[in-house]
């Protein structure tokens, strides 16, 4: 990822203005990554097993239950029982097509 990083929004887990080279988001590197969506604030990934993933701010709760922005990708519990196969993302909301794993 590379840009702008404010409120965490590249995932590389620090903060700083901009980004000019792009650096691989190394714990979406490890979980195996089916599809990434992103907006202005914050960006979501879905893994092939069907677990999301988001980052960036979060000032409107982005499926962790705080405000807290994340600076690198954090998996959105409360789906543990989904499997995620689509989403998309707007300015302060992320839109996921699920579902059920039983």
């Amino acid at each position: 990822s590379c840009g702008e990083k404010a409120g965490g929004k590249l995932g590389l887990g620090y903060e700083a203005s901009t980004n000019t080279q792009a650096l691989i988001i190394k714990k979406l590197h490890e979980i195996g990554v089916n599809y990434i969506a992103a907006k202005k604030n914050h960006a979501i990934a879905i893994t092939t097993s069907g677990k999301v993933y988001s980052w960036g701010n979060n000032a409107m709760d982005n499926g962790h239950g705080t405000t807290k922005s994340a600076n690198e990708p954090k998996k959105i519990s409360a789906l543990d029982g989904y499997k995620v196969v689509h989403g998309a993302v707007g300015k302060y909301h992320t839109v996921l097509i699920a579902k059920p794993k039983y």
